[in-house]
């Protein structure tokens, strides 16, 4: 789990299982309720998921660098929508 700033905006990032998750929104608590949200989208302004890995829990196992390539193409798809919008 990880989170910081994008721009103005909070993020929060998690991965686990086979899957990760990225979050973007007013404030980390919002970001996390969005998480647990089967709509995330109704209490964030962004929202990227993806699968990681062939076993298990290799998403759990990610290492910090491709985590940290993820967040930053996430924060580069949420910027580019804003110039679309």
């Amino acid at each position: 789990m990880s989170t910081g700033q994008a721009s103005a905006n909070e993020y929060y990032f998690r991965s686990r299982g086979q899957r990760w998750e990225m979050i973007i929104g007013d404030t980390v608590d919002q970001c996390v309720e969005a998480s647990l949200n089967i709509r995330p989208l109704e209490n964030a302004e962004f929202y990227c998921v993806g699968r990681y890995g062939k076993e298990r829990f290799d998403a759990g196992y990610m290492p910090l660098e491709q985590a940290e390539e993820i967040i930053r193409r996430c924060v580069r798809l949420w910027r580019a929508a804003q110039h679309v919008a």
